[in-house]
């Protein structure tokens, strides 16, 4: 069984107890998936969409990919500095990079980078940036573990509405490996009200159906993980995406 080992490396911006993780070295009691199993082709993937490998279908980086250097942050919700917290429904958002064939990748970068509760991204070109959560970090960036492992302290961000089009909440994931090249995406949340405003979300209708249903998350109790050894807040919810490359 493979074991959720995060590494120090994961958590760059300052040290366990600044970035709010508390207790996170009981990670590497966490089982997040089973060895590998046989791989049967991609040409079967690519016809019937069916894999026991968490394939994705890539998206663009967006309008609004973090301009300049994306900093080490791990935790979201710690830059407003002790005892401040951003708006919103805590999620920790966390799982497993993986090649072609199912094996974990460490040595990952993980980028993130997403809306606050008012629809708003952290970007020169976005309106109202006046308006930003001064306790929240919009975007960040991790490297995965030995067994390819990775985990974000976030908020759940708002739909937003902009140029006459609809996006449903959503998370941007970018992947990038010396190996492996790069991989872009978005996960969204499950819900009802999630899935009406999807039916509305251009983008979303634009993926690919054999995949999409992969990138709708389920929010999940932090007691269904326990074994992480984390002090979740009693309001955050768990989040789990494991992604795998196409090539490599």
């Amino acid at each position: 069984m493979m074991k959720f080992d995060l590494t120090r490396r994961q958590f760059v911006n300052g040290s366990l107890a600044s970035l709010g993780l508390y207790g996170i070295t009981g990670l590497s009691n966490f089982v997040l998936a089973d060895e590998p199993k046989s791989f049967d082709g991609m040409a079967k993937f690519i016809t019937t969409g069916k894999s026991n490998v968490p394939y994705v279908t890539m998206t663009e980086e967006g309008p609004v990919y973090p301009p300049g250097e994306i900093p080490w942050l791990s935790d979201f919700t710690s830059v407003g500095g002790k005892g401040k917290r951003p708006l919103g429904q805590l999620v920790y958002l966390f799982g497993q990079i993986l090649d072609a064939k199912g094996r974990p990748l460490p040595e990952t970068t993980v980028e993130i980078w997403q809306a606050d509760t008012q629809g708003r991204y952290k970007h020169p070109q976005w309106p109202d940036q006046k308006g930003l959560d001064p306790n929240f970090g919009y975007f960040g960036k991790v490297k995965t573990a030995k067994d390819g492992t990775y985990l974000f302290k976030t908020i759940i961000p708002s739909l937003y509405r902009i140029a006459g089009l609809t996006r449903a909440p959503h998370i941007h994931l970018k992947m990038l490996h010396a190996d492996h090249g790069v991989l872009t995406t978005q996960v969204y949340f499950e819900g009802k009200e999630d899935d009406a405003l999807r039916e509305k979300d251009p983008v979303w209708q634009g993926i690919n159906r054999m995949t999409r249903d992969r990138l709708i998350l389920p929010r999940q109790s932090p007691k269904k993980f326990d074994d992480l050894n984390i002090a979740f807040e009693e309001d955050a919810v768990c989040c789990k995406s494991d992604l795998a490359f196409l090539l490599g």
